[in-house]
């Protein structure tokens, strides 16, 4: 998975077996990840090492993802951020809070390769903006 041995992730899941298990496979494949169990941890989080890329579940306990993110978003610019959700419904509530959705449970191989979409297209906007 080229490119993503170069970022840092924030991964934000109150479940801990999940968050644990999703973990320890992307600690096999990103330069450095930050884990939370809850929005208010990942806020805090995000605010020390303002990582480039957000993956967070959007139900969760003290800070939920939706929320999260419109904390994170003014500052977060054009970073991805990956909404995972249990229901369709919460998907179209926030559809234009995050660059992908998906749906539990997590399937870890469209995860990979929709983080491995995501920066292809970042760095196809960044190339864009330097020769443009």
């Amino acid at each position: 998975m080229e490119g993503l041995r170069e970022i840092d992730l924030l991964y934000v899941e109150d479940d801990d077996e999940t968050r644990e298990f999703v973990a320890t496979i992307l600690k096999r494949r990103v330069r450095t990840i930050y884990t939370a169990e809850n929005g208010q941890k990942g806020l805090e989080l995000y605010n020390i090492h303002k990582v480039p890329m957000i993956i967070t579940d959007i139900k969760m306990p003290i800070m939920n993802g939706v929320e999260m993110i419109k904390h994170i978003k003014p500052d977060k610019g054009n970073g991805p951020i990956v909404l995972v959700t249990t229901a369709h419904k919460e998907h179209e509530l926030h559809s234009t809070l995050a660059d992908v959705h998906l749906f539990k449970p997590l399937d870890i191989n469209t995860l990979l390769e929709a983080m491995q979409s995501l920066l292809a297209s970042r760095k196809k906007l960044q190339t864009y903006a330097e020769v443009g």
